[in-house]
């Protein structure tokens, strides 16, 4: 069954510049509540014109010199086939099918710190967890099951029906900014069924596998720091938690049910959407270590500024005559605290996925 976001996608390349700030660009993933798949497009947009770029795309991840890694169908312009991890250059506007698989379906690409490598899943029934090198080749693939069924299976004792590995489920991952002589840290979160989410780790030595490692249950929304201080949202007692990738050192920073965490790029705050026991969202920032925390607006889903000088936010609304209502994005500037309308839409609901270009 081909993995889909569950809306309609858009990434939105967006140039905005005032007199007194300079010009800021960013990728925005936006989901319609249609739903329907129709016209999940990659397009550049700014204050002038909206460009496509890719018809059904979705999963976009950053190289560091600003190419785009995603997936899209194999016969892109009619949405048919399975999905394939592609990179668009954003200069010359060349994409290339670097998967280019006709049974399989890839997903969720994210690109390592230093450009050199490409994860990314399966869609087989064994989930299988991928490493290729950025242009496509030396691609191999671990049956991530087998070590999810050690850690688990053997570990907690479970009693499955049929296979372990039916019961198992990826959701997301992300790479240690931090690189040391080869050596790189992936975190990744998964849907243990009947037991929620857990929290894994695994080391890879030049793109082989070194070992992986349990670190937490009921774990959501892990962000890792510059500097390699990993965090997540544990929803077994509503507080975001600082711990080490062995899962030793395990610290409350915050006190609050919290999602849709992200570190500044100086690693010396974090934000994150904070929720109040009635359900209530807000974004929040906080030092590193947890303290000084306050609300920064009313919204969700952060997105620091690379320069560290405003966050990127949503705001929904809603109205009696729509079913989902529409979101908009919002900008809030640290320095003078007011927040200013970035993106509007009214017509239909949207989530913005930020990743900014500079």
């Amino acid at each position: 069954m081909k993995q889909r976001i569950s809306s309609l996608l858009l990434v939105i390349i967006a140039l905005f510049s005032c007199s007194q700030a300079p010009s800021y660009r960013f990728l925005s993933v936006s989901y319609d509540a249609t739903g329907d798949f129709t016209d999940q497009t990659i397009v550049q947009h700014d204050s002038s014109q909206t460009v496509k770029l890719v018809v059904n795309g979705w999963n976009p991840s950053l190289f560091p010199d600003r190419r785009l890694a995603y997936v899209a169908s194999e016969d892109e312009e009619n949405n048919q086939g399975n999905g394939d991890i592609w990179v668009l250059d954003l200069k010359s506007g060349k994409k290339t099918n670097l998967t280019n698989t006709h049974m399989v379906n890839e997903f969720n690409p994210t690109v390592s710190p230093d450009g050199k490598y490409i994860a990314y899943f399966t869609g087989t029934n064994k989930g299988g967890f991928c490493i290729m090198n950025s242009d496509g080749s030396d691609n191999w693939c671990l049956d991530t099951m087998n070590w999810v069924y050690t850690i688990n299976c053997s570990e907690y004792d479970l009693p499955p029906t049929g296979s372990c590995s039916d019961r198992f489920n990826v959701m997301s991952f992300v790479w240690s900014p931090v690189v040391k002589n080869g050596i790189y840290d992936i975190v990744f979160n998964s849907n243990w069924e009947g037991e929620g989410n857990k929290l894994y780790h695994m080391v890879l030595d030049e793109g082989s596998l070194l070992y992986m490692n349990l670190i937490a249950d009921k774990a959501v929304s892990q962000a890792i720091s510059p500097s390699g201080t990993l965090i997540f949202a544990s929803y077994l007692n509503d507080t975001i938690v600082q711990i080490n990738f062995d899962g030793s050192g395990r610290k409350v920073l915050i006190n609050q049910e919290a999602r849709d965490i992200v570190w500044s790029q100086d690693g010396s705050r974090f934000a994150y959407t904070g929720y109040t026991p009635e359900g209530v969202g807000s974004v929040y920032m906080a030092n590193s270590d947890g303290s000084d925390p306050k609300i920064v607006a009313e919204g969700s889903s952060p997105a620091w500024s690379l320069d560290g000088t405003f966050i990127l936010f949503e705001k929904q609304f809603r109205t009696d005559a729509q079913i989902f209502g529409h979101t908009n994005l919002y900008k809030y500037d640290l320095s003078s605290g007011q927040e200013t309308p970035v993106l509007e839409n009214k017509d239909s609901f949207f989530n913005y996925d930020i990743l900014f270009l500079n």
